[in-house]
């Protein structure tokens, strides 16, 4: 015998799935940036520090490119487009037909196919 697959339209439960996986990869993204931005402001701390043993505080305080505000207008900045990006992406999949078979997971634009 023959297994034929159940092709399907994608029901709301279906794209609350796809939401939540696509969300959760965008979120381990901007979380990852979050904590290689946290890795280089404690690599600068530790050099600030080291040359603060060695040079005038004025100087010192003239080389920290990576100072609070500047860091927090980082993390900011990773964030926001962290945010925008899962905003975008719920945009974008409401352009999209999807169907379902057995195994694979097929998007057809929606446009595309309303439009021959």
């Amino acid at each position: 015998m023959y297994a034929y697959n159940r092709i399907r339209y994608m029901d709301s439960q279906d794209r609350a799935l796809l939401e939540q996986q696509l969300k959760r990869i965008i979120t381990k993204l901007f979380k990852d940036f979050l904590v290689i931005s946290e890795d280089v402001r404690q690599d600068h701390l530790v050099v600030m520090n080291d040359i603060s043993l060695q040079f005038p505080a004025e100087l010192v305080q003239r080389w920290n490119y990576l100072d609070l505000p500047r860091y927090s207008r980082l993390r900011k900045k990773i964030l926001d487009a962290g945010n925008d990006s899962l905003r975008e992406m719920h945009s974008i999949l409401d352009n999209f037909s999807v169907t379902l078979d057995n195994r694979v997971l097929s998007i057809k634009n929606y446009e595309r196919t309303q439009t021959g």
